[in-house]
């Protein structure tokens, strides 16, 4: 018999009530069964909780706190609760395509990738648009861009458990979270990949996080790039001079050769 590795769904939820059984039941109603779904009610002051406890699949464990601890704390702590072989990043507000655990799976037990993630379609709530994402997907090229921008969606990935629990998240960044965490592992070594297929729906609205606080967003973005930059001065500095000079190029433009 084939074996059929657990995929844990890790999903963070904060006044999510619109969207969050959407998105419940697109991971629940994936081709790929063998799953946790653990979403984390992040003390919300609307119907989030009511609409997580109206559901009663098995599968699902649900961790009810009463008080708002963020978003950092609240993945953290489904990481370490996460059972399954490997772990899949959800938010409460996107929709995932029917396929897309079951493909990703397949990825990453091709062993071409460490940490998979897609393209993605972005719904706009206001215009009610469907846009394509602009992606890179190959490890070089998503390498390259982590010296200037996050372009890994959070919604989309999925790795091994034990690389999220080596590294999980830094709990003095608040916002752009993610981003200082794939640089992490990038800077460790481990690869990562875009599929092209679309598998993810990625949600906009004016009431979300990322558009409430987008002037912290922004600066926190530019704290997290002063970290990336002091990563690859210590890959630079542990090099011999004749290997920092071949690759000094490469690593300031994007560090995609110096991780390898």
């Amino acid at each position: 018999m084939i074996a059929m590795p657990l995929i844990s769904v890790l999903m963070p939820a904060y006044n999510s009530e619109l969207y969050i059984a959407e998105a419940i039941k697109s991971i629940l109603n994936q081709s790929y069964q063998n799953i946790e779904l653990i979403i984390f009610d992040d003390g919300s002051s609307d119907k989030t909780r009511r609409v997580i406890e109206s559901f009663s699949d098995p599968r699902i464990i649900k961790i009810l706190s009463d008080q708002n601890y963020g978003v950092v704390r609240a993945r953290n702590e489904m990481i370490d609760k996460a059972r399954g072989q490997y772990i899949a990043l959800m938010d409460a507000d996107d929709i995932a395509d029917p396929s897309r655990l079951e493909k990703q799976l397949a990825s990453l037990e091709s062993g071409e990738s460490d940490l998979c993630g897609s393209a993605q379609w972005v719904l706009d709530e206001v215009t009610g648009q469907l846009k394509k994402s602009k992606d890179k997907f190959t490890d070089s090229d998503l390498r390259s861009l982590l010296s200037v921008y996050c372009g890994l969606c959070n919604s989309a990935m999925m790795g091994r458990a034990e690389i999220f629990k080596r590294f999980k998240y830094d709990t003095s960044i608040l916002t752009s979270e993610d981003y200082y965490l794939w640089v992490q592992m990038a800077a460790a070594g481990y690869r990562f990949l875009n599929l092209k297929e679309r598998l993810i729906t990625y949600r906009r609205y004016p009431a979300q996080t990322s558009s409430i606080h987008l002037d912290k967003f922004k600066l926190t973005t530019i704290e997290v790039q002063k970290k990336v930059f002091r990563i690859i001065g210590n890959i630079l500095r542990a090099l011999s001079a004749p290997a920092t000079m071949a690759k000094a190029g490469s690593c300031w433009s994007g560090f995609a050769t110096c991780f390898k």
